[in-house]
């Protein structure tokens, strides 16, 4: 009978019907207590809590539409089964639905609600206080966040800067002392950059603010001491050196600008080269990452080969 089948796909869903309703309404009660603790607007969370309801409800009321139409259809099916002839001996009064359940699921769905509105207002209650918490924390996050990506640029600039005072050779022909830890400012620097280096691998993908600031001011006095060796480089020069000395870092000067003339043939290059190698004998190191540099103009140095990561800079 179509009760019967009613009575039994009812009975087999509802625990399933009725887990996933109370999933809606427990879904819909966090997200409104989130937005609300947020600022923003719990628009669009009712219907997901009417289905929820819904899915609640709708399984429980079944069962009594079925015996009605079950009972609907059994005198229904008697009446048509009895001879006309025949009278029943003796009339049975119907027995009622037994609807004693009605007012337990309406007590519980009551308690239900009341204990999601109770917990609802009691965490809007307390989110308020939990607001300025929450809006300091972004606010301390997006600062951190700019801050160590202000401070890694200039990291990337000074660490760049300063690279090519070891790689460009008329970088350390002009300022020799930019290669000299033994001059403070340029220990100094050179110690600065180091420790920078090592909060940027120490930071997290996240960091908290008082890292991006410890970070961000490391580098701003890295970058405060940078500029002072340059300066202090610029403005010495060559007056630590001899006046021999001088000379001949003027002619390994002018050999390394025809070094670079695209009128010099590759033997004159060649030529230059040694020339500049000996004037600087005892002054300047030529480094791998000087000789690197310098391969594209002179074929001697093209032909010798990868250059050995091995070979450390002067300082």
């Amino acid at each position: 009978m179509l009760a019967d089948n009613i009575l039994e796909l009812v009975a087999r869903i509802q625990p399933i019907l009725s887990l996933i309703g109370i999933l809606l309404v427990v879904w819909a009660v966090a997200k409104f207590a989130f937005r609300s603790a947020r600022g923003e607007s719990p628009a669009g969370i009712w219907g997901q809590l009417v289905m929820g309801l819904v899915m609640i409800v709708v399984p429980m009321t079944l069962p009594v539409v079925a015996n009605a139409l079950n009972g609907g259809l059994g005198e229904g099916e008697q009446v048509q089964e009895a001879p006309a002839h025949e009278q029943p001996a003796e009339s049975s009064p119907a027995t009622p639905a037994d609807l004693s359940w009605i007012p337990a699921l309406l007590v519980g769905i009551g308690v239900l609600a009341a204990l999601a509105a109770i917990g609802v207002g009691l965490f809007h209650y307390y989110s308020k206080s939990l607001r300025p918490a929450m809006r300091k924390s972004r606010s301390e996050a997006l600062t951190a966040a700019t801050l160590v990506a202000e401070a890694r640029k200039t990291l990337a600039g000074v660490i760049l800067d300063s690279a090519s005072y070891e790689t460009d050779l008329a970088k350390q022909i002009d300022y020799p002392i930019m290669t000299d830890v033994s001059e403070p400012l340029v220990g100094k620097y050179v110690r600065e950059m180091r420790h920078a280096q090592e909060l940027e691998r120490a930071l997290m993908k996240k960091p908290p603010l008082a890292d991006a600031e410890r970070f961000s001011s490391t580098v701003t006095g890295l970058k405060v001491s940078y500029e002072a060796a340059v300066r202090r480089a610029e403005k010495i020069r060559w007056s630590s050196f001899t006046a021999s000395e001088q000379k001949r870092l003027k002619d390994a000067r002018t050999a390394l600008d025809l070094i670079q003339d695209a009128s010099t043939t590759p033997e004159q290059r060649n030529a230059q080269y040694r020339r500049i190698a000996k004037l600087l004998d005892g002054l300047i190191v030529l480094t791998a990452p000087v000789r690197q540099s310098l391969a594209a103009w002179v074929p001697m140095l093209a032909l010798e080969g990868p250059v050995d990561p091995q070979e450390t800079l002067p300082h």
